[in-house]
């Protein structure tokens, strides 16, 4: 068998699990776990590790390290999945949720199963866990509380709300080709900037907004250009059955689960807590903190704190007690 050896657990060569039971049938036997990276593997590897569990568990990335993620590592663990399915092993398979719920596009296998956030960093942004990250990160008193913590966060998700408005309809036209040549190119440039890229940015009709009335403004400016408004990115959404109730009852940390990029989550954190307390005079945000929390949430946060990853192992594992049983 090929695999490589590391601190985030063994990295199996996946074409080498397909074809090892042309040479020991007895692997037919064995529980396969395929995901879609390597962080994948340290999470799921040291849970195994930390938990009672009466079941061993292979998990195996269906990507190398060189290959690419995002839709293409998706792909390819779908494919390495039905491979595997083909040959009658007990497999299952978990993937990044991306936008795949909200456009309608995830896959209708009992045996494929979703984060149930964003990807597996925004675990990060879980109520329990993230109570643990805001410990590990800040050291304030009395002079904020948890509610102007909520609240800095929540006007930072509103002000980007039409931004992940026009990443759905990004990913929704992807599989469906609903815009012209013209507004695709549009959109897809629109799309590309980060919040951060844009409160950053030196344009003089931005220059008398704050970080967060810029984005408003640059992607109002965006959208006229290629004769769009607000009004209309809502009018397509709602004409594609994409718009959420989300979209006019909002909830703090409801865009760090399902909006934003997992591995984005504490540099925009970053932005929003160093603010909130740098004026005040005995409150700390600590940087390196920050800049190891999707470490600390791997080893510890999620094998030990997250209740809904812990439920998800307890699908998988049933699924797999399921396949026993069916023999």
């Amino acid at each position: 068998m090929i695999f490589k050896q590391s601190n985030e657990g063994i990295q199996e060569n996946i074409d080498a699990v397909i074809n090892e039971t042309l040479f020991d049938p007895s692997r037919l036997l064995d529980n396969l776990l395929v995901v879609e990276g390597k962080d994948d593997i340290t999470v799921f590897s040291n849970y195994f590790s930390n938990n009672d569990n009466d079941l061993s568990i292979r998990v195996i990335s269906a990507n190398s390290e060189s290959e690419t993620q995002g839709v293409d590592g998706k792909y390819n663990a779908i494919t390495k999945y039905k491979e595997l399915k083909s040959q009658k092993r007990k497999v299952v398979c978990v993937l990044d949720r991306d936008w795949d719920l909200f456009i309608n596009n995830s896959e209708r296998d009992k045996y494929i199963h979703y984060y149930d956030f964003y990807e597996i960093e925004n675990y990060l942004f879980e109520d329990v866990v993230f109570s643990k990250y805001l410990l590990h990160v800040l050291d304030y008193d009395d002079q904020i509380t948890l509610d102007d913590i909520m609240q800095s966060i929540h006007d930072y998700e509103k002000a980007a709300l039409p931004l992940f408005k026009l990443r759905i309809l990004k990913e929704y036209h992807t599989k469906n080709n609903i815009f012209n040549e013209s507004e695709w190119h549009s959109i897809k440039n629109i799309t590309d900037y980060s919040q951060e890229s844009i409160m950053n940015r030196k344009d003089d009709y931005l220059k008398s907004y704050s970080k967060f009335d810029k984005i408003q403004i640059f992607l109002e400016n965006q959208l006229g250009e290629m004769g769009w408004n607000f009004k209309l990115v809502d009018q397509e959404l709602k004409k594609h059955n994409l718009f959420l109730d989300y979209f006019n009852k909002s909830e703090p940390l409801y865009a760090f689960k399902y909006f934003v990029k997992g591995k984005e989550g504490p540099n925009n954190m970053k932005f929003i807590l160093a603010n909130l307390v740098k004026s005040l005079h005995n409150c700390k945000f600590f940087l390196h903190s920050n800049q190891a929390a999707l470490r600390t949430l791997f080893l510890e946060w999620l094998p030990h704190h997250s209740e809904k990853f812990k439920l998800l192992v307890t699908n998988i594992t049933n699924d797999f007690k399921c396949m026993q049983v069916a023999g």
